[in-house]
């Protein structure tokens, strides 16, 4: 016997002792009442009663229940023929139970057999096999989108304001030079030359970048990694918020950038001429050029020069030299949200990323109908502003009439 079984039939044992000593207690009291004493004999029969007529009653209580259930259960198998029950365990169990309901009265402990009939897929109604064989996978489709996020490359900084003064640089007025007394008429002497850079306080205001996304709550009960899937959509999706910040980055360029001054026509010649020639010329070290993915293809890497001469372009970089002298790379960058023809040049270190609240992502319930709908509300954002101290830090590149080094130009 298991210590189940034990303890169950100590429980059962406890129920009719308790009985029994009620009743044999009762029949004493009566005897006594009636006669004023009461014999050992006669209480000991009184005693023996009260034992045969408890365990009597706790037999027919719990050949009820067994009735009962029994009753229930052909009850729920007594189905027509045209009707359709979906066939799963539960119900071939309930069965076994039912077609085993005698056995079940008698049963005293060891072993019980109980027949399940055979299971078809004809037992299962809809889409209940394919329920009960069919593995799901618990993965949702996760946005393939990890470009180059352009605040990286640009100096970061953070601010508690809701309006910041940047002192701009826009040119200088005169130049350093030679000088020495008595050039003036007469031997007089003349005043040094005046060099004076033209700044121009600019106020820029952090701005929002924001997106949110409601679901109905029982989706992110049910199916915990959907929180991923949302995450990834507000935050790292070509939708989501570091996209915007690159879209920021690229409409600030299209705006204030100025434009390529030289004369090449053909692309990588354009590129380098903006680079070393007009930026160089301000004392200004190109660090990155930022490109459509066609125009990076194009003019970049698939670049080369027709006849014997090949256009060096290594692994996507341009050769530099920088104000002490020694050799950097300007970095190649594909951006998507360029538009093709277009390409900027930039010194990195001469613009700010200015954040006044860091991206965040926050859940909330009490948004709009979501109480009375059961919807969750996702809100993915930030504060944030992008801006160049010096306007010359940026070249702007039109390559819309651009030819490749490999196109045979037609006088």
């Amino acid at each position: 016997m298991t210590e189940e079984e034990k303890k169950a039939q100590e429980e059962a044992l406890e129920v009719v002792n308790k009985a029994a000593e009620t009743k044999a207690t009762e029949a004493v009291n009566k005897a006594l009442a009636e006669k004023g004493f009461i014999s050992k004999e006669e209480a000991e029969k009184a005693a023996e009663e009260a034992v045969n007529k408890a365990i009597a009653a706790e037999k027919e209580e719990t050949k009820k229940e067994l009735d009962k259930l029994s009753s229930q259960i052909k009850k729920a198998s007594q189905i027509t023929k045209g009707e359709e029950v979906e066939m799963n365990i539960e119900v071939a169990i309930k069965s076994a139970i039912n077609e085993g309901s005698d056995k079940l009265k008698s049963f005293r402990g060891g072993e019980l057999g109980l027949a399940v009939k055979e299971i078809t897929d004809a037992n299962f109604i809809g889409d209940a096999l394919a329920h009960a064989t069919t593995s799901v996978r618990p993965n949702v489709y996760m946005s393939p989108y990890s470009p180059f996020y352009l605040r990286n490359i640009f100096p970061n900084l953070t601010t508690e304001d809701g309006a910041i003064v940047i002192p701009q640089l826009q040119g200088y007025n005169g130049v350093v030079g030679k000088w020495a007394r008595g050039t003036g008429e007469g031997g007089a002497d003349v005043e040094k030359p005046v060099v004076e850079p033209i700044i121009k306080d600019i106020t820029v205001t952090p701005e929002w970048l924001a997106g949110t996304a409601t679901v109905r709550r029982e989706l992110l009960l049910n199916v915990k990694y959907l929180q991923s899937t949302i995450t990834n959509t507000l935050l790292y999706s070509r939708v989501g918020l570091f996209a915007a910040e690159n879209k920021m980055i690229t409409d600030y360029l299209a705006a204030n950038a100025v434009a390529y001054s030289g004369s090449r026509t053909i692309g990588v010649e354009m590129i380098k001429d903006a680079a070393f020639n007009q930026m160089l010329g301000n004392y200004l070290i190109p660090t990155h050029l930022l490109m459509n993915q066609a125009d990076y293809l194009k003019f970049v890497d698939f670049n080369k020069a027709s006849g014997s001469g090949e256009y060096t372009l290594p692994n996507g970089q341009l050769k530099v030299l920088s104000g002490n002298g020694l050799e950097v790379n300007m970095t190649v960058i594909p951006v998507p949200t360029i538009a093709a023809g277009t390409a900027y040049i930039v010194a990195a270190s001469e613009f700010e990323f200015i954040t006044r609240l860091s991206p965040e992502l926050r859940v909330f319930e009490q948004h709009d109908k979501n109480v009375t709908l059961n919807k969750v509300t996702f809100r993915a954002e930030e504060m944030a502003v992008f801006i160049a101290k010096d306007l010359n830090a940026a070249v702007k590149l039109n390559l819309t009439n651009a030819t490749n080094g490999d196109e045979v130009v037609t006088p």
